[in-house]
């Protein structure tokens, strides 16, 4: 994955697989203000189409009224060089990378 992709999951999990120059990550699609689910904007970030929420490509808030950021999910390899598996369930730092 190149940096600056991001590849749009939210209908079969709500989230998006993102990557930038330190590697590949995920972020909930779940806006952090009143759960509605932000739209990516390529690589400039995303955007809540429910009260214009805005968030950069790691996911921190760049405009409000949300005031957290969207949080990083796990992603690992479910085989080397194979397919990348999303828990949705496990949160992780924002700095993680795959």
């Amino acid at each position: 994955m190149l940096p600056g992709k991001v590849v749009d999951y939210r209908k079969p999990g709500a989230f998006y697989l993102a990557a930038d120059e330190r590697g590949i990550f995920a972020l909930t699609a779940v806006c952090t203000h009143r759960g509605c689910l932000v739209l990516s904007e390529g690589s400039s970030g995303f955007g809540c189409p429910c009260h214009d929420s805005a968030y950069d490509l790691q996911g921190n808030v760049t405009e409000g009224p949300a005031k957290l950021p969207l949080r990083h999910l796990a992603v690992k390899e479910a085989e080397p060089q194979g397919l990348l598996q999303v828990d949705i369930a496990t949160f992780v730092p924002p700095e993680t990378r795959l």
